[in-house]
């Protein structure tokens, strides 16, 4: 019985090592291609991701909530009480969808007119405006200030814009032109006339000594 190997043709025999040396001359500029198709891979992906510019890739800014409308640089006006105009600007305003009425606000500031036509300012980080009853919660470096009467700061105040009256509950240093009082709360009311520190009062004008626990 003949063997499997002196069945295959003679011819067959000798292309067989003629292939293998073709496939062994190829070998190296295949696997250079290979590597060209890597390389090209990874330029694309690299090029994609910025890694070859100079500019910083932007920071992203953060997603707001999809129940929610972002309103930029936005300004509220109205009138008071004694139909003088008022106005609250802030960078962003946030609105939410199911209670329409609070509008979060960022970089508070804003203005009222006292019935002699002097304009009273404030402005705070945050703030919290209800318009359905007008009102304005300032939260974080609020500053009230009647210029060349007096200037206000506090962590937080509540303010009912319709009547120009505000109350806080939290450390407050008012400056004034002649001195300076620090209390643990103030209210101010009557168009900006009354001016009612609260609680363990100190005040300095002057060259006195400051006074513990009394209202001027």
């Amino acid at each position: 019985m003949s063997s499997r190997i002196d069945a295959i043709p003679q011819g067959s025999r000798r292309r067989r090592p003629l292939r293998a040396a073709r496939r062994a001359r190829l070998a190296p500029y295949v696997s250079g291609a290979f590597g060209l198709i890597a390389v090209g891979v990874l330029l694309a992906f690299l090029y994609q991701t910025g890694a070859f510019t100079t500019k910083p890739k932007p920071v992203e800014e953060a997603v707001v909530p999809a129940d929610h409308v972002t309103v930029s640089t936005s300004t509220i006006t109205g009138l008071d009480s004694q139909q003088r105009p008022y106005s609250i600007s802030a960078k962003t305003a946030i609105q939410d969808k199911d209670e329409p009425k609070f509008i979060k606000l960022n970089d508070v500031s804003g203005a009222t007119n006292r019935k002699n036509g002097e304009a009273i300012t404030f402005q705070s980080q945050k703030g919290l405006y209800n318009s359905d009853v007008k009102t304005l919660d300032l939260d974080t470096e609020v500053v009230i200030q009647s210029k060349d009467r007096f200037t206000a700061r506090m962590d937080k105040a509540h303010v009912v814009v319709g009547e120009k009256r505000l109350t806080s509950d939290v450390p407050v240093q008012v400056q004034l032109s002649n001195g300076t009082i620090n209390a643990n709360g103030v209210q101010i009311t009557n168009d900006g006339n009354n001016i009612l520190f609260l609680n363990g009062v100190k005040a300095h004008f002057g060259s006195s000594k400051s006074q513990g626990d009394s209202t001027p």
